[in-house]
């Protein structure tokens, strides 16, 4: 149910549904990570958005 509701949230932001899943396996934090580090993988994020039009 997870993976669906992410691929589903992608299509809503016009995003590419393998760059995404692959940019944010590439760039997910560690248990270390601080909250800021979480956000930046965001479908809302700019950075997002440029990378998996």
């Amino acid at each position: 149910m997870g993976i669906y509701t992410i691929v589903e949230m992608e299509k809503l932001y016009r995003l590419n549904p393998y760059k995404y899943m692959k940019y944010v396996l590439e760039k997910r934090p560690d248990y270390n990570s601080t909250h800021e580090e979480f956000e930046k993988p965001a479908l809302r994020s700019d950075k997002v958005q440029k990378i998996c039009k």
